[in-house]
Protein backbone atom coordinates (compact mmCIF):
# COMPACT_ATOMS: atom_id res chain seq x y z
CA UNK A 1 0.00 0.00 0.00
CA UNK A 2 1.40 3.55 -1.33
CA UNK A 3 2.08 5.64 2.13
CA UNK A 4 -0.28 9.05 1.50
CA UNK A 5 2.61 11.39 2.49
CA UNK A 6 4.38 9.45 -0.79
CA UNK A 7 1.32 10.92 -2.71
CA UNK A 8 2.42 14.70 -2.03
CA UNK A 9 4.63 16.58 -4.43
CA UNK A 10 7.29 17.70 -2.34
CA UNK A 11 7.04 21.41 -4.31
CA UNK A 12 3.15 21.48 -2.15
CA UNK A 13 5.91 20.39 0.95
CA UNK A 14 8.06 23.15 0.58
CA UNK A 15 5.19 26.05 -0.28
CA UNK A 16 3.52 24.53 3.06
CA UNK A 17 7.00 24.84 4.94
CA UNK A 18 7.73 28.54 3.82
CA UNK A 19 3.76 29.46 5.07
CA UNK A 20 4.82 27.88 8.19
CA UNK A 21 7.93 30.25 8.41
CA UNK A 22 11.21 27.64 7.78
CA UNK A 23 13.31 29.16 5.45
CA UNK A 24 15.66 27.15 2.66
CA UNK A 25 19.53 27.14 4.16
CA UNK A 26 20.87 25.36 0.70
CA UNK A 27 21.05 22.12 -0.37
CA UNK A 28 22.23 18.36 0.62
CA UNK A 29 22.81 15.54 -1.78
CA UNK A 30 19.93 17.21 -3.56
CA UNK A 31 17.99 17.72 -1.16
CA UNK A 32 16.87 21.28 -0.10
CA UNK A 33 17.44 21.62 3.44
CA UNK A 34 15.13 23.39 5.45
CA UNK A 35 15.44 25.02 8.98
CA UNK A 36 12.81 26.93 11.19
CA UNK A 37 14.42 28.76 14.76
CA UNK A 38 15.28 26.08 17.22
CA UNK A 39 12.72 22.81 15.67
CA UNK A 40 16.17 21.62 13.78
CA UNK A 41 16.30 20.51 10.09
CA UNK A 42 14.27 18.65 7.35
CA UNK A 43 15.12 16.99 4.18
CA UNK A 44 12.87 17.65 1.14
CA UNK A 45 13.83 16.92 -2.26
CA UNK A 46 12.66 19.24 -5.56
CA UNK A 47 11.73 16.13 -7.20
CA UNK A 48 10.53 12.75 -6.91
CA UNK A 49 13.51 11.19 -8.90
CA UNK A 50 15.31 8.49 -6.54
CA UNK A 51 14.29 5.53 -4.79
CA UNK A 52 14.47 7.39 -1.43
CA UNK A 53 12.86 10.78 -2.01
CA UNK A 54 9.61 9.01 -1.06
CA UNK A 55 10.63 8.24 2.73
CA UNK A 56 12.51 11.81 2.72
CA UNK A 57 9.05 13.54 1.83
CA UNK A 58 7.70 10.74 5.12
CA UNK A 59 10.23 11.76 7.43
CA UNK A 60 9.51 15.60 7.00
CA UNK A 61 5.84 14.68 7.19
CA UNK A 62 6.28 13.02 10.25
CA UNK A 63 9.16 15.33 11.97
CA UNK A 64 6.43 18.27 10.88
CA UNK A 65 3.68 16.79 13.02
CA UNK A 66 5.51 15.88 15.88
CA UNK A 67 6.71 19.88 16.41
CA UNK A 68 3.18 20.60 15.68
CA UNK A 69 1.59 18.41 17.96
CA UNK A 70 -0.93 17.36 15.00
CA UNK A 71 -1.87 14.12 13.70
CA UNK A 72 0.13 12.82 10.08
CA UNK A 73 -3.40 13.34 8.48
CA UNK A 74 -3.73 16.73 9.34
CA UNK A 75 -0.77 18.14 8.19
CA UNK A 76 -1.43 16.10 4.59
CA UNK A 77 -4.14 17.81 4.64
CA UNK A 78 -2.80 21.17 4.81
CA UNK A 79 -0.24 20.43 2.15
CA UNK A 80 -2.75 18.76 0.04
CA UNK A 81 -5.44 21.63 -0.07
CA UNK A 82 -3.35 24.82 -0.39
CA UNK A 83 -7.12 26.78 -0.08
CA UNK A 84 -8.57 25.77 2.97
CA UNK A 85 -8.74 27.70 6.21
CA UNK A 86 -8.46 25.84 9.37
CA UNK A 87 -9.59 26.00 12.61
CA UNK A 88 -9.76 24.53 16.03
CA UNK A 89 -11.52 24.14 18.88
CA UNK A 90 -9.75 23.17 22.20
CA UNK A 91 -11.72 22.30 25.15
CA UNK A 92 -10.31 21.06 28.74
CA UNK A 93 -12.64 18.59 30.13
CA UNK A 94 -11.57 17.04 33.66
CA UNK A 95 -11.13 13.54 32.45
CA UNK A 96 -8.32 11.91 30.55
CA UNK A 97 -6.50 14.02 27.49
CA UNK A 98 -8.53 12.74 24.34
CA UNK A 99 -11.79 12.50 26.14
CA UNK A 100 -14.58 14.20 27.01
CA UNK A 101 -18.02 13.84 29.08
CA UNK A 102 -20.68 13.51 26.14
CA UNK A 103 -22.98 16.38 27.20
CA UNK A 104 -19.87 18.42 27.44
CA UNK A 105 -18.49 17.61 24.28
CA UNK A 106 -22.64 17.62 22.36
CA UNK A 107 -22.91 21.19 23.96
CA UNK A 108 -19.43 22.16 22.77
CA UNK A 109 -20.04 20.81 18.84
CA UNK A 110 -23.07 23.14 19.05
CA UNK A 111 -20.98 26.02 20.58
CA UNK A 112 -18.98 25.57 17.17
CA UNK A 113 -21.96 24.98 14.85
CA UNK A 114 -23.36 28.34 16.55
CA UNK A 115 -20.16 30.12 15.93
CA UNK A 116 -19.93 29.22 12.18
CA UNK A 117 -23.73 30.39 11.81
CA UNK A 118 -23.25 33.48 13.37
CA UNK A 119 -20.27 34.36 12.01
CA UNK A 120 -21.82 34.01 8.31
CA UNK A 121 -24.94 35.58 9.78
CA UNK A 122 -23.05 38.90 10.45
CA UNK A 123 -21.58 38.16 7.06
CA UNK A 124 -24.98 38.37 5.39
CA UNK A 125 -26.93 40.70 7.47
CA UNK A 126 -24.54 42.96 9.26
CA UNK A 127 -23.68 43.09 13.23
CA UNK A 128 -26.62 43.28 15.82
CA UNK A 129 -27.52 42.37 18.82
CA UNK A 130 -29.56 39.27 18.22
CA UNK A 131 -30.19 36.97 15.31
CA UNK A 132 -33.21 35.60 15.60
CA UNK A 133 -35.31 33.39 13.27
CA UNK A 134 -34.29 31.05 10.44
CA UNK A 135 -30.95 31.09 8.44
CA UNK A 136 -31.15 31.67 5.14
CA UNK A 137 -30.29 29.47 2.49
CA UNK A 138 -27.02 31.33 2.21
CA UNK A 139 -25.75 30.98 5.45
CA UNK A 140 -27.31 27.18 5.44
CA UNK A 141 -24.97 26.61 2.26
CA UNK A 142 -22.15 28.02 3.56
CA UNK A 143 -22.61 25.59 7.04
CA UNK A 144 -22.33 22.54 4.44
CA UNK A 145 -19.09 23.74 3.44
CA UNK A 146 -17.64 23.52 6.80
CA UNK A 147 -15.96 20.74 7.16
CA UNK A 148 -15.57 18.61 10.80
CA UNK A 149 -12.23 16.91 11.24
CA UNK A 150 -11.17 14.50 14.02
CA UNK A 151 -10.62 15.28 17.71
CA UNK A 152 -6.34 16.21 18.21
CA UNK A 153 -4.91 14.52 21.15
CA UNK A 154 -4.17 17.06 24.25
CA UNK A 155 -7.95 17.54 25.87
CA UNK A 156 -10.27 17.20 23.31
CA UNK A 157 -9.77 19.28 20.37
CA UNK A 158 -12.75 20.13 17.63
CA UNK A 159 -11.31 20.75 14.22
CA UNK A 160 -12.77 22.63 11.13
CA UNK A 161 -11.90 22.99 7.66
CA UNK A 162 -13.56 25.86 5.40
CA UNK A 163 -12.72 26.26 1.64
CA UNK A 164 -11.16 30.14 1.44
CA UNK A 165 -13.43 30.97 -1.18
CA UNK A 166 -16.68 30.30 -3.06
CA UNK A 167 -17.33 28.12 -6.12
CA UNK A 168 -16.86 31.37 -7.65
CA UNK A 169 -13.80 32.82 -6.92
CA UNK A 170 -14.74 35.95 -8.64
CA UNK A 171 -16.99 36.37 -5.76
CA UNK A 172 -14.13 36.57 -3.46
CA UNK A 173 -13.94 39.88 -4.32
CA UNK A 174 -16.89 41.28 -2.53
CA UNK A 175 -14.35 41.27 0.46
CA UNK A 176 -12.83 44.56 -0.43
CA UNK A 177 -16.07 45.78 -2.23
CA UNK A 178 -19.72 46.15 -1.97
CA UNK A 179 -20.45 43.82 1.18
CA UNK A 180 -24.61 43.90 0.69
CA UNK A 181 -23.75 42.08 -2.35
CA UNK A 182 -22.38 39.06 -0.31
CA UNK A 183 -25.99 38.70 0.42
CA UNK A 184 -27.01 37.39 -2.99
CA UNK A 185 -23.90 34.96 -3.54
CA UNK A 186 -22.03 32.41 -2.05
CA UNK A 187 -20.22 33.28 1.11
CA UNK A 188 -16.72 32.84 0.34
CA UNK A 189 -15.21 31.06 3.14
CA UNK A 190 -11.98 33.32 4.11
CA UNK A 191 -14.78 36.56 4.61
CA UNK A 192 -16.54 34.37 7.48
CA UNK A 193 -14.07 33.12 8.94
CA UNK A 194 -11.81 36.47 8.77
CA UNK A 195 -15.50 37.99 10.48
CA UNK A 196 -14.99 35.47 13.40
CA UNK A 197 -11.64 36.05 14.23
CA UNK A 198 -12.46 39.55 15.10
CA UNK A 199 -15.53 39.10 16.60
CA UNK A 200 -13.73 36.17 18.87
CA UNK A 201 -10.90 38.88 19.48
CA UNK A 202 -13.46 41.45 20.47
CA UNK A 203 -15.58 38.90 22.64
CA UNK A 204 -11.87 38.30 24.65
CA UNK A 205 -11.22 41.13 25.40
CA UNK A 206 -14.41 42.57 26.39
CA UNK A 207 -14.84 39.46 28.24
CA UNK A 208 -11.11 40.05 30.36
CA UNK A 209 -12.38 43.97 30.73
CA UNK A 210 -15.92 43.21 32.41
CA UNK A 211 -13.76 40.85 34.61
CA UNK A 212 -11.23 43.47 35.46
CA UNK A 213 -13.90 45.64 36.66
CA UNK A 214 -15.69 43.40 38.77
CA UNK A 215 -12.13 42.97 40.39
CA UNK A 216 -11.63 46.47 40.91
CA UNK A 217 -15.58 47.61 41.80
CA UNK A 218 -17.03 44.48 43.30
CA UNK A 219 -19.88 44.78 41.07
CA UNK A 220 -20.53 42.81 37.65
CA UNK A 221 -21.26 45.24 34.25
CA UNK A 222 -22.31 43.53 30.90
CA UNK A 223 -23.17 46.55 28.93
CA UNK A 224 -19.62 47.06 27.81
CA UNK A 225 -20.80 43.29 25.56
CA UNK A 226 -23.43 45.66 23.42
CA UNK A 227 -21.03 48.58 22.97
CA UNK A 228 -19.59 45.80 20.93
CA UNK A 229 -21.37 44.59 18.00
CA UNK A 230 -20.28 46.66 15.80
CA UNK A 231 -17.13 44.33 16.40
CA UNK A 232 -19.51 41.18 15.48
CA UNK A 233 -20.25 40.20 19.66
CA UNK A 234 -24.09 39.66 19.59
CA UNK A 235 -26.02 37.60 22.09
CA UNK A 236 -25.54 34.80 19.89
CA UNK A 237 -21.36 34.35 19.85
CA UNK A 238 -21.33 35.32 23.02
CA UNK A 239 -23.65 31.73 23.88
CA UNK A 240 -21.86 29.81 21.65
CA UNK A 241 -18.56 31.26 23.66
CA UNK A 242 -20.22 29.95 26.34
CA UNK A 243 -20.57 26.69 25.44
CA UNK A 244 -17.15 25.73 24.66
CA UNK A 245 -16.45 26.21 27.92
CA UNK A 246 -18.24 22.81 29.49
CA UNK A 247 -21.43 21.98 30.34
CA UNK A 248 -21.07 23.77 33.28
CA UNK A 249 -20.01 27.01 31.27
CA UNK A 250 -16.91 27.51 33.49
CA UNK A 251 -13.70 25.61 31.98
CA UNK A 252 -11.11 27.28 29.39
CA UNK A 253 -10.89 26.88 26.24
CA UNK A 254 -9.26 28.43 22.81
CA UNK A 255 -10.17 28.60 19.41
CA UNK A 256 -7.20 28.83 16.47
CA UNK A 257 -6.96 29.72 13.18
CA UNK A 258 -4.96 28.59 10.14
CA UNK A 259 -4.92 30.47 6.81
CA UNK A 260 -4.72 28.62 3.88
CA UNK A 261 -1.22 29.37 2.30
CA UNK A 262 -2.87 29.35 -1.19
CA UNK A 263 -4.38 32.63 -0.48
CA UNK A 264 -2.43 35.04 1.26
CA UNK A 265 -3.96 36.79 5.02
CA UNK A 266 -2.78 39.33 7.05
CA UNK A 267 -5.23 37.88 9.86
CA UNK A 268 -3.84 36.63 13.16
CA UNK A 269 -2.53 33.53 13.37
CA UNK A 270 -1.89 33.17 17.62
CA UNK A 271 -4.76 31.38 19.58
CA UNK A 272 -7.35 33.21 21.44
CA UNK A 273 -7.46 31.82 24.66
CA UNK A 274 -10.57 31.88 27.22
CA UNK A 275 -10.32 31.77 30.72
CA UNK A 276 -12.66 29.74 32.52
CA UNK A 277 -14.29 32.89 34.65
CA UNK A 278 -14.46 34.52 30.95
CA UNK A 279 -16.66 31.34 29.88
CA UNK A 280 -18.66 32.02 32.57
CA UNK A 281 -19.24 35.64 32.18
CA UNK A 282 -19.74 34.99 27.96
CA UNK A 283 -22.74 33.47 29.09
CA UNK A 284 -24.12 35.64 31.44
CA UNK A 285 -23.54 38.70 28.68
CA UNK A 286 -25.38 36.59 26.25
CA UNK A 287 -28.15 36.25 28.81
CA UNK A 288 -27.81 40.09 29.08
CA UNK A 289 -28.12 41.05 25.24
CA UNK A 290 -30.69 38.59 25.04
CA UNK A 291 -32.99 40.14 27.09
CA UNK A 292 -32.43 43.62 26.17
CA UNK A 293 -32.73 43.40 22.35
CA UNK A 294 -35.98 41.58 23.54
CA UNK A 295 -37.10 44.50 25.84
CA UNK A 296 -39.87 46.56 24.71
CA UNK A 297 -40.25 48.98 28.07
CA UNK A 298 -37.99 48.91 30.52
CA UNK A 299 -37.03 51.38 33.88
CA UNK A 300 -33.68 52.29 34.90
CA UNK A 301 -32.83 53.86 37.93
CA UNK A 302 -29.56 55.14 38.79
CA UNK A 303 -27.19 57.73 38.55
CA UNK A 304 -25.18 59.64 35.40
CA UNK A 305 -22.18 58.27 34.17
CA UNK A 306 -21.71 59.81 31.02
CA UNK A 307 -23.44 62.54 28.87
CA UNK A 308 -23.22 62.98 25.60
CA UNK A 309 -24.11 66.10 23.45
CA UNK A 310 -22.62 65.89 19.72
CA UNK A 311 -23.48 68.21 17.03
CA UNK A 312 -27.01 66.89 14.97
CA UNK A 313 -27.51 64.02 17.37
CA UNK A 314 -30.21 63.72 19.78
CA UNK A 315 -28.75 64.63 23.31
CA UNK A 316 -28.05 61.18 25.69
CA UNK A 317 -26.73 60.63 29.06
CA UNK A 318 -25.57 57.10 30.23
CA UNK A 319 -27.40 55.85 33.48
CA UNK A 320 -25.78 52.94 35.97
CA UNK A 321 -27.94 51.39 38.01
CA UNK A 322 -30.85 48.93 38.45
CA UNK A 323 -32.56 48.02 35.25
CA UNK A 324 -36.16 46.54 34.84
CA UNK A 325 -36.70 45.20 31.25
CA UNK A 326 -40.58 44.56 30.94
CA UNK A 327 -41.27 44.27 34.79
CA UNK A 328 -38.95 41.67 35.13
CA UNK A 329 -36.50 41.54 38.19
CA UNK A 330 -33.99 44.58 37.88
CA UNK A 331 -30.18 43.92 37.86
CA UNK A 332 -27.55 46.50 37.48
CA UNK A 333 -26.47 47.69 34.22
CA UNK A 334 -25.72 50.85 32.38
CA UNK A 335 -27.97 52.08 29.95
CA UNK A 336 -27.90 55.42 27.23
CA UNK A 337 -31.34 57.44 27.80
CA UNK A 338 -32.30 59.67 24.83
CA UNK A 339 -33.37 63.05 26.55
CA UNK A 340 -34.38 66.79 25.71
CA UNK A 341 -32.09 69.57 25.94
CA UNK A 342 -33.66 70.48 29.33
CA UNK A 343 -33.55 67.45 30.84
CA UNK A 344 -29.89 67.25 29.66
CA UNK A 345 -29.29 70.14 31.78
CA UNK A 346 -31.36 68.33 34.57
CA UNK A 347 -28.86 65.47 33.76
CA UNK A 348 -25.40 67.42 34.53
CA UNK A 349 -26.69 68.87 37.71
CA UNK A 350 -28.11 65.74 38.74
CA UNK A 351 -23.75 64.17 37.94
CA UNK A 352 -22.65 67.77 40.03
CA UNK A 353 -24.39 66.52 42.67
CA UNK A 354 -25.01 62.90 42.70
CA UNK A 355 -28.58 63.05 42.55
CA UNK A 356 -30.52 59.73 40.85
CA UNK A 357 -32.39 59.40 37.72
CA UNK A 358 -35.45 57.34 37.37
CA UNK A 359 -36.08 56.78 33.84
CA UNK A 360 -39.10 54.87 32.21
CA UNK A 361 -39.99 54.33 28.82
CA UNK A 362 -39.70 52.71 24.74
CA UNK A 363 -36.62 50.53 24.24
CA UNK A 364 -35.79 51.46 20.66
CA UNK A 365 -32.51 50.83 18.18
CA UNK A 366 -30.55 53.12 17.69
CA UNK A 367 -26.84 52.61 15.67
CA UNK A 368 -27.38 48.92 16.52
CA UNK A 369 -27.30 49.42 20.30
CA UNK A 370 -30.55 49.51 22.38
CA UNK A 371 -31.44 53.04 24.24
CA UNK A 372 -34.31 53.88 26.25
CA UNK A 373 -36.20 56.92 24.71
CA UNK A 374 -38.30 58.10 28.04
CA UNK A 375 -42.09 58.80 28.40
CA UNK A 376 -41.21 59.46 31.93
CA UNK A 377 -38.22 61.23 33.27
CA UNK A 378 -37.54 62.13 36.96
CA UNK A 379 -34.54 63.67 39.36
CA UNK A 380 -34.38 62.18 42.50
CA UNK A 381 -32.78 65.05 44.63
CA UNK A 382 -30.91 64.62 47.83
Amino acid sequence: MTEPSALIDPSELNSYLTSRGWRREGSWRGAGVWALESSGRLLVPDLVEFSDDNELVAEAVRKLAGLEERSQREVLQDIAEPMVDSQYFRTHPETPPGTTPLPSGVRALNGVHALMSTAARTTEEGPRLLFEGRRSATVDDFLHRVILGTARPGSYVFTARVPSIASDPAQLSLWEGDKASIRQAQLPGRVVLAQLCHAVEAAQTTARQALDLRASEGRERLDSFDEQVDQGISANLCRALGDLGGYARDQPFEIGFSWARGLPSQEPTEPVAFSGPMSAILSRAADDLERLAKSGHARIVGQVETLNLRTGEEPKIKVVGDFRPGGREAYQRALWVIVSRSQYEEAIQAQRAGWWIDAEGRMVTANRRREMRPTRFDIRRG
